[in-house]
């Protein structure tokens, strides 16, 4: 596995829209996004952020596409997503409307990039928004479903076009701002200064000894109209396991090993669409633990505090396998 460097790996698709049936439009817009991204990687590589993006390799590698993809990702410090309507479908394989994206860098990156997404990786993925002219309200609640699940709750950064042309503009935006382009490349200034900012070097304060907390004996009551089980499934659910807690680690790997094939039942009434699916089952080999694992990983990772049994329960029992939360002790 390649170690880590302080590379900076942009992710994109090469058309930014979805469902272009006109040849020559899709042709003129996938020309400008890309340059576009190009022109964010060479302006961060003149302020010495060592960024890599596909279009410096003037042949296809030798390992091909996905693994050079892979490879990249494994080495970057920080990966970069330029978010675009048609960049989490061509990742995940989810349909809008009748049609699948049929983007080349969304179809050679996608199983890739979701393996990523889905792993302690996802951490380094920072989306990114690249924008002409200024951004109406609707239109940047719109831009949020262009977000990858696993990362929506990341900081997002607004780029504003068009970037420097030469180097000296780009260190003077960055030595010596004028106030309307701090306004404009505010989000800019922000990245940069996270990308060259070593996260050890932040001064924490003083870290006490632990103290064991008494608590008082509560006696929890799913009492929650719209997310408790029926009143029948809770004798079905196993009675050792707290509606109300979240889903751990550790019985997350026992439900997956109880479950075996089951799993996708499970993940279809869980909402997760056949792309993710497809990638589960990419991800997980031919493991099925590992595949039912890595499902569950990623709706906790959805759900954050809201990941309990109580609604994972509900789903357990709409798919008719509640029966295996008796194999989670």
């Amino acid at each position: 596995m390649a170690e880590a460097d302080e590379s900076v790996f942009l992710s994109y698709t090469h058309c930014p829209r979805l469902n272009v049936k006109d040849y020559e439009e899709k042709r003129q817009l996938k020309s400008k996004h890309r340059e576009y991204v190009k022109a964010l990687a060479v302006t961060l590589r003149w302020l010495g952020v060592n960024a890599i993006v596909d279009q410096f390799v003037e042949d296809d590698p030798p390992e091909n596409w996905p693994m050079w993809t892979e490879t990249q990702i494994k080495k970057s410090k920080w990966v970069l997503v330029i978010c675009t309507e048609s960049y989490y479908p061509s990742v995940t394989g989810a349909r809008k409307g009748d049609e699948l994206p049929s983007d080349r860098g969304g179809s050679f990156e996608g199983r890739v990039i979701y393996s990523f997404l889905n792993s302690s990786k996802s951490a380094s993925f920072i989306p990114v928004f690249l924008v002409e002219g200024r951004i109406e309200d609707g239109r940047k609640e719109n831009r949020q479903s262009w977000i990858p699940q696993s990362i929506s709750g990341a900081t997002a950064y607004d780029l504003h076009l068009p970037f420097p042309t030469d180097k000296k503009s780009a260190i003077e935006l960055i030595e010596n701002p004028s106030s309307e382009d701090y306004l404009h490349r505010q989000d800019f200034l922000k990245l940069y200064k996270r990308l060259t900012t070593d996260p050890g070097a932040h001064k924490l304060p003083e870290l006490g000894s632990k103290v064991e907390p008494v608590l008082p004996v509560v006696h929890s009551q799913l009492t929650s109209i719209g997310s408790s089980i029926s009143a029948d499934s809770q004798t079905k659910l196993n009675p050792s396991l707290d509606p109300n807690s979240r889903l751990t680690q550790r019985q997350s790997l026992r439900l997956a090993k109880a479950m075996g094939k089951d799993w996708k039942s499970l993940a279809r009434t869980l909402g997760f669409q056949d792309g993710e699916i497809d990638n589960f089952e990419y991800v997980g080999r031919d493991d099925l633990k590992e595949q039912a694992y890595k499902m569950l990983i990623a709706w906790m990772q959805k759900q954050g505090s809201r990941s309990t049994w109580v609604r994972l329960g509900k789903a357990m029992e709409e798919a008719d396998l509640l029966h295996y939360s008796y194999r989670v002790n």
